[in-house]
């Protein structure tokens, strides 16, 4: 836990084709945690991250419910403040709500006349709260940021 900058809990987001990384949800905001595929067809699972105090953080799953409304699917609850903040399951419960929502893409090489390119269907949205370091378990870190112009930066 730490004492200042945003609000937030590192976690896991989980998408096909991506696979699984770690971001910096904000508290009390409705976010996609998790994309799983049904077939063919692509659902978005929606969660809400929300501080009990200052040393409690409990997160609640409503399936595909997009407003996180009415009764949770589950729910789980962290306590342990001794994390550093940016490993996952750390988090901050004091200062301001911060975040983003920015569209990640991906191209695949050869894929019609324009491969730098991706299409908005190729898009997942990404909800994250801004100038945390966060540890993505493999050697590298994250963060995302805002600039001047209201753009992204990682």
């Amino acid at each position: 836990m730490v004492h200042s900058g945003s609000k937030f809990f590192v976690a896991e987001y989980s998408a096909p084709v991506v696979g699984t990384s770690y971001q910096a949800y904000p508290i009390d905001v409705c976010v996609i945690y998790e994309i799983v595929l049904d077939g063919v067809t692509a659902k978005n699972h929606y969660g809400m991250f929300s501080c009990n105090g200052t040393n409690e953080v409990t997160f609640k799953s409503y399936g595909e419910n997009a407003g996180c409304t009415g009764d949770a699917e589950g729910s789980q609850t962290y306590t342990d403040t001794s994390i550093k903040p940016g490993e996952p399951h750390s988090f901050n419960c004091s200062g301001a709500v911060n975040y983003m929502v920015t569209d990640g893409c991906q191209a695949q090489a050869g894929k019609g006349n324009n491969q730098t390119c991706c299409s908005k269907t190729e898009c997942l949205p990404s909800t994250q709260v801004t100038d945390v370091c966060v540890d993505n378990q493999d050697g590298t870190y994250s963060m995302v940021n805002c600039n001047a112009f209201n753009t992204s930066t990682w």
